[in-house]
């Protein structure tokens, strides 16, 4: 049996039921990140991390919120490949598309 970091940042999903959320499953590696944006701004309101470097790079989420990142700003961003932090920018891109902004 594998296990895994789980991760958690920001607003939990049941505070913030309006958000648009963007999942994404990494397929360069086991696990997923989900981030929750606000509708309309698409500002990072929290996010979830589960894969074997959650905690790694967690510290990228705690000061996007601190800055107030947007999913623009994630999609437009530059990850190592292959990598779990490379589904920032697919959530990231998910929301943009979610809110016809791709």
């Amino acid at each position: 049996m594998s296990s895994f970091d789980l991760a958690v940042i920001g607003a939990g999903e049941a505070g913030i039921a309006a958000a648009l959320q963007a999942n994404r499953l990494c397929p360069y590696t086991s696990g997923f990140i989900k981030l929750l944006f606000e509708p309309g701004t698409l500002r990072l309101l929290g996010g979830h991390i589960v894969g074997s470097d959650a905690a790694e790079i967690i510290h990228a989420l705690a000061l996007a919120l601190r800055l107030g990142a947007t999913a623009q700003d994630f999609a437009h961003s530059v990850y190592h490949h292959p990598s779990l932090s490379e589904g920032f920018r697919e959530a990231a891109r998910d929301a943009l598309g979610r809110a016809g902004r791709a």
